[in-house]
């Protein structure tokens, strides 16, 4: 794989198993991933698949076109290929990789509404956070309250809209910087999810797949 990469265009590190994107010509040289069995991903912009979608997307070629390329640099004879079963097995794993892709894009789009609608819920949960503890600070000066025992139910208020926060940024956390296979399972069982935000927060930090840790925290 690291060979078809360097023939690719693709500047890599071999050891460490990552490279810059050329897709959105990314500058950080460990967005991009790949196995041994030659599939891929972008941690940047999502982008992912098999070897044969890396030389067509690449090299701007068809299906057949990537496969003589792929041919050519295992040493591989065209014309042992080019069978009627070969292209019947060809044209199979053509729709299956077109298949796989699309389902990859959907659940891309999935994780990236999810992440929205956590950032969202983040906003507004800090705004609340924000004017509870502005009207306890004013309370605090000798402001008279509006109701009886309102400084209690203000810091009541917002210790519950603190700890609602604190599972939203785990959420927020693993949506953004945990690893594929956490993003994924997240996203496509959604009955897992409180559980994993529940573990996230007892760990406290969430771990990517580089091995980068963010620890989970307000602002």
């Amino acid at each position: 794989m690291p060979h078809l990469l360097s023939t690719l265009g693709i500047h890599v590190n071999a050891r460490a198993r990552r490279a810059a994107c050329v897709f959105h010509n990314g500058s950080n040289p460990t967005a991009f991933s790949w196995t041994d069995d030659g599939r891929w991903h972008c941690f940047h912009c999502g982008r992912g698949g098999d070897k044969f979608i890396l030389v067509q997307e690449v090299r701007k070629c068809g299906f057949l076109d990537a496969l003589r390329y792929l041919a050519a640099m295992a040493g591989v004879d065209w014309a042992d290929l080019n069978t009627c079963e070969m292209r019947r097995r060809l044209a199979e794993a053509k729709r299956k990789a077109q298949r796989v892709k699309a389902a990859s894009q959907k659940l891309l789009k999935l994780e990236q509404n999810l992440l929205l609608e956590a950032c969202e819920e983040l906003l507004s949960l800090h705004r609340l956070r924000r004017n509870g503890g502005a009207r306890l600070a004013v309370l605090r000066r000798g402001t008279r309250p509006r109701f009886a025992g309102e400084e209690a139910v203000a810091w009541d208020a917002l210790a519950l809209v603190a700890e609602q926060e604190l599972g939203v940024a785990a959420k927020y956390s693993l949506l953004a910087f945990g690893t594929e296979a956490d993003r994924a399972c997240f996203a496509l069982q959604p009955g897992e999810r409180d559980q994993m935000v529940d573990e996230t927060l007892e760990r406290g930090f969430v771990q990517g797949d580089t091995g980068a840790v963010m620890e989970i925290s307000i602002g």
